[in-house]
């Protein structure tokens, strides 16, 4: 019995001490499992190089820490698996990542977090401005940290500081990168002053530049018209119009001479017309403040007069002609004949005429041919060689009074005629050398309205004849057509005055002026060309 008990011992003790064991074993396995399941991660939060203290460090929504004064956060013991972790602090831009937890090991993950920073955007120059449109320059320097959404960029303007976007603007588009960038703003009022700034919108922050203040300039001049349409150097004009600046900031010009003004207002302004070296037709541009605007129609500049040397033998009842360049004169009563060479302006009084000029020499010219009738005979000269042909005598009869009788070139053929009186008329033929009675001229005035003067000329193959009657300027003008031999009315010569006027063609142009009239019973010369 006690045998068997020994033995019972001993089993139990083995059993026992095998229990033991086993159960360290168990002990031991669970304890590795349970460091199998968990982990750490640790690390630093910095911006830029720099530790930044005091951040939030989300790990999901369970677990959550700050970091320290020097940038260190923690987590321990942490299941084994993948979390979304966010780092956030109020001025920086938030980070949200993932991590994954390894059992049994303590990792390190740092962060690195941006401060927000706002865009920098510069207002440039303002350029090109005018009374409704200006051209705005702007910078980007800088598109900014921390803003999420599309970036719209432009300028805008008010008449009040410190404009926005929901005043007048420009969008030009989104931009992704610096640079430079215009805008041209439009639909501005004249002479007023605006305030314009660049702007960036991100999402809906908006960022705006510096201010720039600028004023456009006035509406543009504009001409209506002006009166009179023609005149000679020194003639008041009146330019009618719009947006003429009341200060001196006007400026005038007829072609590329500058006029004097002598007033101006909003809608009108009064210049003289300025010098010129030769006639001609120009347009009027008014100037202020650098717009220019120009007129529609031209303005005729007659010829400028120039004071030349005075011929040195007083003539009356003058006739004249050119040939060569030169003028030459023959007056009444006369055995000589002046000439002019305008080239040296020089008088010569010694030219010997072949019989005297009588009462009423007349002279006419067909191309570089000269015929001067004198008293008794027709006499062709030659200004070369200064020698005088006679040709056939005239065969009409013409009053003693010159104020009557008139003349004029044709080509070939050279006209004489009455105007009052016997109204004959007369045709020199150069080629011929002949003389034939043509169609008389038609008018028969009336004695109690006689004829006081009259003038000629010949344009475009045919003869024209102003005729005054009496001292009060009724004029009549009438037009030779030699196909036909008839003579037709025109419209009469709006001048005042009665005899002895002027008149010649220059460049496919006739001018008639000057002439004597009456004012108050005094006699004056007229000085309209």
């Amino acid at each position: 019995m006690i045998k068997h008990n020994k033995y019972f011992r001993k089993k139990l003790i083995k059993l026992n001490t095998r229990i033991f064991i086993l159960s360290a074993l168990i002990f031991l396995a669970c304890d590795n499992d349970e460091q199998d399941s968990t982990g750490s991660v640790q690390g630093i939060v910095s911006s830029e190089g720099i530790v930044v203290d005091s951040v939030s460090i989300l790990l999901e929504s369970t677990n959550q820490t700050t970091s320290d004064f020097q940038g260190w956060y923690s987590f321990e013991n942490i299941e084994a698996k993948t979390y979304q972790i966010m780092v956030s602090k109020e001025g920086y831009v938030p980070l949200n990542t993932d991590v994954t937890i390894l059992g049994g090991q303590t990792q390190t993950k740092n962060f690195d977090i941006f401060k927000i920073s706002e865009p920098i955007i510069i207002t440039g120059a303002v350029s090109d401005i005018f009374h409704s449109t200006a051209i705005v320059d702007g910078t980007i320097n800088f598109l900014g940290i921390g803003y999420s959404g599309e970036i719209q960029h432009g300028h805008c303007w008010s008449t009040t500081p410190e404009p926005t976007i929901n005043d007048y603007k420009t969008e030009l588009g989104t931009v992704n990168s610096t640079g430079e960038y215009k805008s041209e703003i439009t639909s501005l009022e004249a002479k007023t002053i605006y305030y314009v700034r660049s702007y960036i919108q991100v999402g809906t922050t908006v960022f705006y530049g510096n201010q720039i203040e600028f004023e456009t300039k006035p509406n543009p001049p504009e001409i209506y018209g002006f009166n009179p349409k023609f005149g000679p150097v020194g003639t008041k004009v009146e330019i009618i119009g719009n947006y003429f600046s009341t200060i001196s900031e006007n400026s005038v010009k007829f072609g590329d001479f500058s006029a004097e003004i002598e007033s101006v207002s909003e809608n009108l302004l009064i210049v003289k017309v300025p010098y010129v070296n030769k006639p001609q037709k120009v347009m009027i541009s008014v100037t202020t403040e650098d717009m220019i605007t120009v007129s529609a129609d031209s303005f005729d500049i007659w010829f400028p007069w120039t004071k030349l040397t005075n011929q040195k033998l007083k003539t009356l009842n003058a006739a004249s002609f050119v040939t060569n360049g030169i003028g030459y004169v023959i007056g009444a009563h006369s055995a000589n004949m002046l000439k002019y060479d305008p080239g040296n302006d020089l008088w010569e009084e010694n030219l010997i005429l072949p019989e005297n000029s009588g009462a009423q020499p007349f002279a006419f010219t067909s191309g570089s041919k000269v015929f001067v009738l004198l008293t008794n005979g027709f006499w062709e000269y030659n200004a070369n060689s200064n020698n005088w042909i006679r040709k056939p005598d005239f065969p009409g009869s013409l009053p003693s009074d010159r104020r009557y009788n008139f003349n004029f070139s044709i080509g070939t053929n050279l006209y004489i005629g009455n105007c009052y009186g016997t109204y004959e008329f007369w045709c020199y033929n150069i080629l011929d050398n002949t003389w034939r009675r043509n169609a008389d001229f038609i008018r028969k005035f009336d004695s109690s309205k006689p004829v006081w003067g009259n003038f000629t000329f010949s344009l475009n193959e045919k003869g024209y004849l102003g005729v005054s009657q009496t001292a009060f300027a009724v004029n009549t003008f009438w037009e030779y057509n030699p196909s036909q031999d008839v003579w037709n009315p025109r419209s009469p010569l709006p001048s005042d005055a009665y005899t002895l006027n002027a008149s010649f063609v220059i460049n496919n142009e006739a001018y008639v002026g000057l002439g004597r009239n009456f004012e108050w019973g005094d006699g004056y010369v007229s000085n309209t060309l």
